[in-house]
């Protein structure tokens, strides 16, 4: 009977174990994504371009992106957004300067930032 309750005992532990580590097993196994689209990806001066995307396997507690102009290696603009609960997000930009302009998206979850791909959009007078 002893060893039959010290099984229990141990089963239940361990159980209970797993229970409380799964989701970070899960989390440390799930790398988040970031997708970025633009519409419409050719615009005139003053006209707005709306930025969609996706962040697949979010951290719930994290639900900030970033959409960035970057410029050679200069960072000239910085938008922030909120994901959805399904990681969806939306983000406009007003173009106020005719060429051919670089986004991207970040998202940070802790010390960590995850890049989208970039994406050009061409602005014209």
């Amino acid at each position: 009977m002893d060893r039959v309750k010290r099984f229990i005992v141990a089963f239940t532990v361990t159980a209970l174990v797993a229970a409380v580590l799964a989701p970070f097993a899960l989390a440390a196994t799930a790398t988040p994504s970031v997708s970025l689209k633009a519409k419409p990806a050719s615009l005139k001066v003053d006209k707005t371009v709306t930025f969609t995307g996706t962040v697949k396997n979010a951290v719930a507690k994290d639900k900030t992106v970033k959409l960035r102009l970057v410029s050679g290696k200069t960072l000239t603009l910085e938008k922030s957004g909120t994901i959805s609960s399904t990681g969806a997000f939306k983000l406009t930009f007003k173009a106020v300067k005719a060429g051919t302009w670089k986004f991207e998206v970040t998202y940070k979850v802790g010390k960590k930032t995850y890049k989208s791909p970039e994406v050009a959009i061409t602005v014209t007078k």
